[in-house]
């Protein structure tokens, strides 16, 4: 009896021992637990690496740090190339500028020099076609006549009817008294009205003056603007009796003052000419002769108006 019993229990002990090596041999082992502190990667260092690469959190931020100082840096540099090219333009601008200031005043002078001579051409070329005009006469010429006595041009006025008609209110100079008088040139005749005594009789014939001279083409105002030399414009911005005009310097013989003045202006060399042009109509609107020497101080002017209206001048005859 005892021995079937032995038998029995180790029967059942075999059994149990089978089962238990059936369950070691199982496809699907048991997991253990994961620990709560890091275990280390069996991939070791470079496992590591790796995840803390894919892991934003784990970028390296001297990396970034070193890439952004990097780019800073190459701005700055290429800000300071940039303001290093910026000062060489600047230093070539100022010295082109300064060649370019040489250059543009020589072509300005020469501007100058081209648009006076110009102005000129214009003003004479109107001044052929003027047919009447008003005029002031002033300065210190005067001219001696034996039967009549000094005359002097100081404040006097006229008006012109060309070509050979003229008429002019003078004062003369005598042994008595200052004497109002008009000369009067008409068809190349030259009369003096004596408005005191009521009278017009011929000028004598030492008398010189002839106001139609001043107008003539080849004599007077018209000859001396075409006759100018070294024409500089002054300025082209004066005013004359309201009219914007040009005012032009230059030199003129003395012989041609003498003849456009009929002798009033003291024998001279050259003579400083100015003269002042409308900028719109181009009509002469006054001229101003001078002595540039000390010896005579000799001065001429004579203001232009009332182009081609209608005057008057009556046959003294």
């Amino acid at each position: 009896m005892i021995k079937k019993r032995n038998l029995t229990t180790l029967a059942v002990a075999a059994v149990l021992a089978l089962v238990v090596a059936a369950c070691d041999t199982s496809d699907t082992p048991d997991v253990p637990d994961a620990p709560d502190s890091p275990v280390d990667s069996p991939f070791g260092d470079d496992s590591d690496d790796a995840t803390e690469v894919d892991t934003p959190e784990a970028t390296d931020d001297a990396d970034i740090d070193d890439g952004t100082d990097d780019a800073d840096d190459v701005a700055r540099d290429d800000q300071a190339a940039d303001d290093d090219a910026a000062a060489d333009d600047v230093t070539d601008d100022v010295a082109t500028d300064d060649v370019d200031d040489g250059t543009e005043a020589a072509e300005s002078d020469d501007a100058a020099t081209d648009d006076a001579d110009e102005i000129l051409d214009r003003a004479a070329e109107r001044f052929a076609e003027l047919e009447t005009a008003r005029f002031e006469l002033d300065g210190t010429g005067y001219l001696e006549l034996d039967e009549i006595g000094e005359i002097s041009l100081s404040d006097a006025e006229g008006k012109i009817e060309r070509p050979d008609r003229a008429e002019i209110d003078i004062k003369v100079d005598s042994a008595i008294a200052d004497v109002p008088v008009t000369v009067i040139s008409y068809n190349g005749e030259v009369y003096i009205a004596d408005p005191v005594a009521g009278s017009t009789h011929s000028a004598p014939d030492d008398f010189q003056f002839n106001p139609a001279i001043m107008f003539d083409e080849d004599q007077g105002i018209p000859a001396l603007i075409r006759s100018v030399e070294d024409a500089e414009l002054l300025a082209d911005d004066e005013e004359v009796d309201g009219r914007d005009a040009y005012k032009i310097y230059g030199m003129i013989d003395g012989d041609m003052i003498q003849a456009a003045t009929a002798g009033m202006f003291p024998e001279t060399d050259d003579v400083d000419f100015n003269v002042w042009i409308d900028r719109e109509t181009y009509d002469v609107l006054k001229i101003l002769a001078e002595d540039p020497t000390d010896e005579t101080d000799a001065v001429w002017e004579m203001g232009i108006f009332d182009h081609n209206e209608p005057v008057e001048i009556d046959d003294p005859s």
